[in-house]
C-alpha cells in the first residue's frame, strides 16, 4: 500500500512539474478584453462617448501602404460624440515595438502628432489644438494581427502630452491616458 501511495505521489509530482513553463517559453499572446480610451484634460475626466452614428473610440493601423495612407501609419483616440470633442494620437513610421516613446524624439516611429479638438458649443467654433509641447507614451503590448484568418492582435499602453494653440494662449494637458485596442489587419 505504501508503494502505491509513493508511486501515485511521484506521478502527480512529475505531471505537475511538466505543466510548469517559464514565461520566456511562451510567445506573446494578445491581451483580449474590452477596448478603451481614457484620459484627463486639464484634470477633468475625458469621456469617450459614442452615439448612434459616432463611435467613441477609434483605432487604425496600416502596416502596408493603402491608397494615400503611408505604410506603418497609426491613429487612435477617443471622441465625445455628443460634445464634439476628440483626442487623437497620429503616428507615422510606427514599428511594432514596446517601451517608452517620447513624442518629441520618438525612438521607434518617424513622427508623432497628438491633438485635441473641441467645439465651443455657445459659438459653434471648432478649435484644433495641436502644437506639441511635450509628451510620451508607454506601449505595454503591441501584437499585430498575423493574417486575415488569425485572431486580432492588441495594443495597450499609457500616455500623456501637452499641446497649445498656435498663439500659445490656451494650453491643454492630457494626462492619465490609458488605451487598449484590438489590432485588425488593414491593407
Amino acid at each position: 500500500m505504501k508503494n502505491i501511495l509513493k508511486i501515485t505521489l511521484l506521478t502527480i509530482s512529475i505531471l505537475t512539474l511538466s505543466q510548469c513553463k517559464d514565461d520566456e517559453d511562451k510567445p506573446d499572446e494578445p491581451d483580449y478584453g474590452v477596448e478603451y480610451f481614457k484620459c484627463k484634460v486639464n484634470g477633468v475626466e475625458f469621456d469617450a462617448q459614442s452615439t448612434f452614428s459616432c463611435d467613441g473610440r477609434h483605432f487604425h493601423y496600416y502596416p502596408e501602404a493603402y491608397l494615400s495612407t503611408p505604410a506603418k501609419y497609426m491613429v487612435f483616440g477617443g471622441r465625445n460624440c455628443s460634445e464634439f470633442s476628440n483626442i487623437s494620437i497620429r503616428i507615422n513610421g510606427m514599428e511594432h515595438s514596446t517601451g517608452t516613446l517620447n513624442f518629441l524624439n520618438p525612438a521607434f516611429a518617424d513622427s508623432i502628432f497628438p491633438f485635441y479638438k473641441y467645439v465651443n458649443l455657445e459659438d459653434s467654433v471648432i478649435f484644433l489644438v495641436e502644437n506639441l509641447i511635450d509628451g510620451e507614451m508607454n506601449i505595454e503590448q503591441f501584437i499585430p494581427r498575423a493574417d486575415g484568418s488569425s485572431p486580432y492582435g492588441t495594443i495597450k499602453g499609457t500616455f500623456n502630452f501637452t499641446v497649445t494653440d498656435e498663439n500659445a494662449v490656451d494650453t491643454f494637458r492630457i494626462t492619465d491616458g490609458q488605451f487598449r485596442f484590438d489590432v485588425p489587419q488593414i491593407f
